[in-house]
């Protein structure tokens, strides 16, 4: 069960505006730190020579982070946090109370804010990564004084070890410490040992992250791709039949079609990660039960005395407090996309924006339900149910933040 409780923690990720993860890996693949001499830490901060300004991406004026990579090992993820600082100028603290009154902020509030920036591209040494976006939540931020009142906090970096397997590191800028995680994850997850992998061509890709995968359904990413690798990509699926009902974006940035037999493959390219996204869904046999009942009906059974509601129930094999648990969850993420789509259809508006917090407060209680399920063991019809609905979500959260 906690395995089922994961996937959903990694669907969710996208809400994690403030928060660092790795790149397409999910949730709980990341063990508890354990604190390390310095001397014992592959990649050291004098190894990242990193610098932030004003730049211009998209015509927008904002503060940017750039680094170059002076270490021995090929980074695959790189996060910098920066949080308040406990002493301000004036000009600083006038940027911040501006920032409280327009985003009606608490003084509560204020040790929470977060700036970050992040990249999940791979970095190899001797090579930059340069202007990544440091974000206040969803806002760039332009203003000198306002920037000012942040000081580098956290860094996390996840690293190709000479094992071939990704580790990952971070450094506490206001210790001085450094810390390994205990777990590593390989660097290519591509899942050989499942079925749905025969049906894909091979990908070759530095970095493979499984994202998800259970009866009927795999999801992965790919790193360190370009877009002609993303093309020729779509031409290997192709060969494999994946041709019935193709779709193509303007961009050729996404590819979708079926096989033969019914397999649907949504194919993505994400150029700021240079990133490959694959899933792949088995075919829904519902229909085909539903038309094989319509074709030869049964007779309908006796009236009970019995609640609907309790019919239902007992038909589907789902108890009512996991479907409310799921369908809640299930709920939550459509408005959730919902409100993503709004947003970029207008970054602008501060009403928008704002709604962020009321999803936050629904998330929690959504949650509470889920880990309820934690402690119960879910019968077949029960799992069925659950993974049908995460895998709708899935494909809802890749379609919008596509």
């Amino acid at each position: 069960m906690k395995k089922i409780i994961a996937l959903v923690l990694a669907a969710v990720m996208v809400f994690a505006l403030c928060a660092c993860g790795a790149p397409g890996a999910p949730s709980g693949t990341s063990g508890t730190g354990s604190t390390e001499p310095a001397e014992k830490s592959p990649i050291k901060i004098e190894d990242i020579d990193w610098n932030t300004q004003l730049g211009i991406i998209d015509g927008e004026r904002q503060f940017v982070l750039s680094y170059t990579n002076n270490s021995k090992y090929t980074i695959a993820y790189f996060c910098m946090t920066f949080t308040v600082k406990d002493e301000l100028s004036e000009a600083n603290q006038k940027a911040l109370d501006e920032l409280k009154t327009e985003y009606e902020l608490e003084d509560s509030d204020i040790p929470g804010l977060e700036l970050e920036a992040e990249s999940e591209k791979l970095t190899d040494p001797g090579e930059s990564e340069e202007n990544m976006e440091v974000l206040l939540g969803w806002e760039y931020v332009y203003s000198q004084d306002l920037f000012d009142c942040f000081t580098p906090d956290i860094l996390e970096l996840e690293y190709i070890g000479r094992d071939n397997k990704i580790h990952t590191e971070y450094y506490d800028f206001l210790s001085g410490n450094y810390s390994e995680e205990t777990e590593t994850r390989e660097a290519n997850e591509f899942p050989y040992d499942n079925p749905m992998s025969e049906k894909l061509p091979e990908l070759n890709a530095r970095v493979i992250s499984l994202s998800a995968q259970y009866e009927g359904y795999i999801s992965l990413r790919a790193y360190g791709a370009s877009k002609e690798d993303f093309n020729s990509y779509v031409n290997a699926c192709k060969e494999k039949g994946f041709t019935v009902d193709p779709y193509t974006s303007t961009d050729s940035e996404i590819y979708r079609a079926y096989s033969e037999d019914g397999y649907y493959l949504n194919l993505n390219y994400y150029g700021y990660a240079d990133e490959i996204s694959v899933s792949l869904d088995a075919p829904d046999e519902s229909d085909t039960a539903d038309k094989a009942v319509e074709a030869t009906p049964e007779p309908s059974p006796e009236p009970t005395e019995e609640p609907a509601e309790t019919e239902a129930a007992a038909v589907d094999g789902v108890r009512e407090e996991v479907k409310e648990a799921v369908d809640s969850y299930e709920e939550l993420m459509n408005e959730y996309c919902d409100f993503m789509q709004k947003y970029s259809e207008n970054p602008g508006d501060m009403s928008v924006l704002m709604e962020y917090a009321t999803y936050m407060a629904k998330y929690e209680e959504a949650m509470d339900k889920i880990d309820a399920l934690d402690d119960m063991d879910m019968n077949d019809a029960e799992l069925s149910y659950y993974l049908a609905a995460t895998a709708r979500i899935e494909q809802r959260l890749l379609t919008v933040m596509g």
